[in-house]
């Protein structure tokens, strides 16, 4: 075998271990970078499915144990000018003798959005022992809660930017939807303190009037005297609706309110 011969041979080894180490590079690499996209994907959806969860969680207790409960308005804007404490709750007055002094649902839609920004991040970041960073612009109201006339919901406001182990994430949307009609039973509450303001200084019962104030049997009115002396009459109302508000179970939803020094009595039950 001449010289020309051996050097060719070397070349073509030389040439076919060349392609050996470049296929095999290169499948490598796809793998790692396919690896990392998968990875990448996997994070996203579990921050996706982690933000939904505290969408839900946070929105449920936020307007079904607190807002509501409390007359519309939040335990840091009530105290014992303004509202009648019950256990370690207080609950709004809704009048100033015959002033009516009740939230407009458009208010308690837009605290109630500051509220649910604040803490759903919060529990959004504290799920991930605060190794997360939300690059949206401080200030930036994050959630949006919204009434409408059949449910209640509660969604991202905008894309929500993140940085996560070094990795940057958005998350376009999330949101939750409760199957409540909050909006009716906050108008049965504002038409029975417009009446009993009207009825004064005679009685208001709020029994002869079940037929005016209910829309169907799932919805029971409570009125209790909370304090009743010769210098001051308080009454709370509550309304509790029996509507299916979570996914999975039926609930009562109650909405309590306040009224002093006014003449209010009865209730409307099944």
């Amino acid at each position: 075998m001449g010289k020309g011969q051996v050097t060719l041979f070397i070349l073509v080894g030389i040439v076919f271990l060349a392609a050996i180490w470049f296929v095999f590079t290169k499948t490598t690499m796809d793998y790692s970078s396919s690896k990392r996209l998968a990875d990448l994907e996997i994070q996203s959806q579990q921050l996706r499915q982690t933000l939904a969860s505290c969408i839900d969680t946070i929105s449920y207790h936020e307007l079904s144990r607190n807002v509501a409960r409390l007359g519309g308005f939040f335990q840091d804007e009530l105290n014992v000018g303004n509202s009648v404490k019950i256990a370690d709750n207080f609950v709004a007055i809704w009048n100033l003798g015959n002033a009516d002094k009740s939230p407009e649902i458009n208010d308690i839609e837009n605290r109630l959005s500051a509220i649910l920004s604040e803490k759903i991040i919060k529990c959004f970041s504290e799920v991930y022992n605060n190794s997360l960073k939300i690059k949206n612009e401080q200030g930036d109201l994050l959630i949006k809660a919204a009434f409408f006339d059949d449910h209640f919901e509660v969604k991202l406001n905008g894309v929500l930017e993140l940085d996560y182990l070094g990795n940057e994430f958005t998350i376009p949307e999330a949101s939750s939807r409760f199957n409540y009609n909050i909006k009716k039973d906050f108008e049965i509450a504002k038409k029975i303190l417009s009446e009993v303001l009207a009825a004064q200084p005679s009685y208001y019962d709020i029994t002869l009037n079940c037929n005016n104030l209910r829309t169907n049997g799932k919805t029971n009115i409570y009125s209790i005297d909370i304090v009743a002396t010769k210098d001051e009459h308080i009454t709370v109302i509550s309304i509790i609706d029996y509507e299916p508000i979570m996914r999975d179970k039926k609930d009562a939803f109650r909405i309590n309110f306040a009224l002093k020094d006014v003449k209010v009595m009865g209730f409307c039950a099944g």
